[in-house]
């Protein structure tokens, strides 16, 4: 009997040696907030604002994702920022070209216990990009999260998107 377990044991350690160890996907943590990242993507503080792209040089320029977390202030509240993200957003690109965007949705989502606007626009951030925002309040933070994709690639990055929103959780308290 022994020997059946001794067998089965080596069995398993080879397979397991054969395969690898397994894949996972990391965990971004800062003070305000956590969620699950994809596999061969880091983040990392640019000025007041951390930036997670994927690490394969490659890839870098099909999605982006920005947070920011701020002391909540009274322009603050979830009213405020579902009118400001149903409205188009215009900004300056590199080259010097005007841009407008154009929304294409605007709703409230409950991500773990708590309320999110969320909002999905066409070119808001960067030409050739569709972003989705959200944003949160939780005394005594705001919260924005911005997930970017290249149109082109939407399809593809959009399921490893969902699965890092399905884990967004707000850590601070008062």
């Amino acid at each position: 009997m022994n020997r059946g377990i001794w067998r089965l044991q080596i069995i398993v350690g080879s397979l397991i040696t054969a395969l690898g160890p397994a894949s996972s996907a990391g965990v971004f943590k800062n003070q305000f907030i956590e969620f699950e990242t994809p596999e061969r993507w880091s983040c990392a503080l640019e000025g007041t604002e951390y930036v997670c792209q994927d690490t394969r040089p490659e890839f870098q320029r099909e999605a982006i994702i920005v947070l920011a977390a701020k002391l909540r202030g009274e322009q603050d509240s979830l009213t405020a920022y579902r009118d400001y993200l149903s409205r188009p957003r215009e900004f300056k690109a590199p080259n010097g070209k005007r841009i407008t965007s154009r929304p294409l949705k605007v709703s409230s989502v409950v991500i773990n216990g708590l309320t999110w606007i969320t909002s999905i626009h066409e070119e808001s951030e960067i030409p050739g990009f569709r972003t989705h925002y959200f944003a949160t309040v939780r005394d005594p933070i705001a919260v924005l999260v911005t997930f970017s994709i290249r149109t082109s690639r939407y399809g593809a990055v959009m399921p490893k998107f969902e699965t890092m929103i399905s884990t967004l959780k707000i850590k601070y308290r008062k």
